[in-house]
């Protein structure tokens, strides 16, 4: 058998990421005062191969919010718990 190549990184900022992947996984932080929404959406959407997918897990707050400006993705799943949000996208 030949198993798929599995390539992992722990990058400080998406911006960093060379070249676009079929999946990512991200755990952002919100920084008070930073419009992370703005730049997490740009580095996300080259970071993503069409089509790829995106598993994003934060607080539901930050989610939300992240969700109200629009972006290069389409939902596919989304689930809440104890105050946390996992979604699942799909780059469009």
């Amino acid at each position: 058998a030949n198993p798929a190549q599995l390539t992992l990184h722990h990058i400080p900022t998406i911006q960093d990421l060379p070249g676009s992947y079929d999946w990512v996984i991200a755990f952002p932080e919100a920084d008070p005062g930073v419009p992370w929404e703005d730049y997490l959406w740009a580095g996300l959407s080259t970071a993503v191969s069409k089509p790829g997918h995106l598993l994003l897990t934060a607080k539901s707050s930050f989610i939300f919010r992240l969700l109200a400006v629009p972006h290069p993705f389409h939902k596919k799943n989304d689930r809440k718990k104890h105050g946390y949000r996992a979604l699942l996208l799909k780059s469009t």
